[in-house]
């Protein structure tokens, strides 16, 4: 998520925050935000396996048949009332975040920039 060049920055500039615009993000909250995030798709891929599980042992008992199950889940995928939901739901997250990481590569960039930066003359 970070650009190269921020991961590249001295250990002084590595305590300091990073300045995100709105958004302020320092290493201790990018690492709780990657365990989290990791910790719930291990929680989203454990039901899945359950729901798999209970589909198995309905078919295998003969409740459902592997047809059935099937077509209940390609016309769940393909109802556009979910899709809709789940774009209103994740398309402003997605929009936000990804705005957020434009503007910190900019900052990231500028400011690198600037303590680069080694005029050729005085100011006037």
């Amino acid at each position: 998520m970070l650009a190269l060049d921020s991961l590249k920055r001295t250990a002084d500039d590595s305590r300091r925050a990073y300045n995100r615009g709105a958004m302020e993000m320092k290493p201790e909250q990018l690492r709780n935000l990657v365990i989290s995030l990791f910790d719930r798709l291990r929680e989203l891929e454990t039901e899945i396996l359950v729901y798999n599980f209970a589909a198995f042992i309905m078919e295998q008992q003969g409740v459902i048949s592997v047809s059935d199950w099937g077509q209940i889940i390609v016309a769940a995928r393909e109802n556009p009332a979910l899709k809709t939901l789940m774009d209103e739901k994740y398309g402003p997250i997605i929009s936000g975040l990804l705005q957020s990481i434009e503007t910190a590569e900019i900052q990231s960039k500028a400011e690198e920039l600037l303590l680069k930066w080694q005029p050729t003359k005085k100011p006037n």
